[in-house]
Parts: structure tokens; C-alpha cells; sequence
């Protein structure tokens, strides 16, 4: 009965340091996982800073780009303008040479 008695003790003392080496290498791994965590939450920290330097980067150059259009835009009816003034100039000259004298002539 003793011998039986210890190799019981001696399974359950063999059983209990399993147990313990078991606990070590889970803390170890929750350990491992944790870093990987802390070290997912930076880099996610990082990529939102990523993807907000690139929103605020593509906002100003399509603002750029709308100012630059908006400005070549009244440039261009400036010029439509400026034409037709000079045009619309040129027709009543002449149209006042042709009443005046009954003739039609270009004068520079």
C-alpha cells in the first residue's frame, strides 16, 4: 500500500510541476501576444497617420489645381472679352467711317 501510495504522490507531484511548466509557457505566450498587440496598435497609429498625411496632401493638390483652373478660366474670358471689345471697337469705327462718309474704309 505505501509503495502504491507513493508512486500516486510521485505522479501527482510530477503532475503539479507539469501544471506549473504549462502556466510558465501560457504567461510566456500572453506575454509574446501582448507585445504583438502593443506593437499592432502602433503600426495601426501609424497607418492612420499615413492615410491622413495622403488625404490632406491629394486636398491640397486638387485645391491647387481647382484655383489654377478657376484662374486659367477668367483668363480666358478676359481674353474672349478683351477680343471682342476690340472687335466690337473696330466695327463701330468702321461703321461710323461708312455713315460718315458713305464708303466703307479701313484705317489702322
Amino acid at each position: 500500500m505505501e509503495i502504491i501510495l507513493t508512486v500516486l504522490i510521485t505522479l501527482l507531484v510530477c503532475a503539479i510541476c507539469y501544471a506549473f511548466f504549462g502556466v510558465v509557457r501560457l504567461e510566456r505566450k500572453i506575454n509574446e501576444v501582448d507585445d504583438l498587440r502593443m506593437e499592432l496598435i502602433d503600426h495601426d497609429v501609424e497607418i492612420k497617420r499615413i492615410v491622413e498625411d495622403c488625404v490632406r496632401e491629394r486636398n491640397e493638390v486638387q485645391n491647387d489645381i481647382c484655383r489654377k483652373l478657376d484662374e486659367q478660366r477668367k483668363e480666358y474670358i478676359d481674353r474672349v472679352n478683351g477680343v471682342i471689345s476690340s472687335t466690337d471697337r473696330r466695327f463701330d469705327k468702321a461703321w461710323s467711317s461708312w455713315k460718315n462718309k458713305g464708303s466703307l474704309t479701313i484705317e489702322d
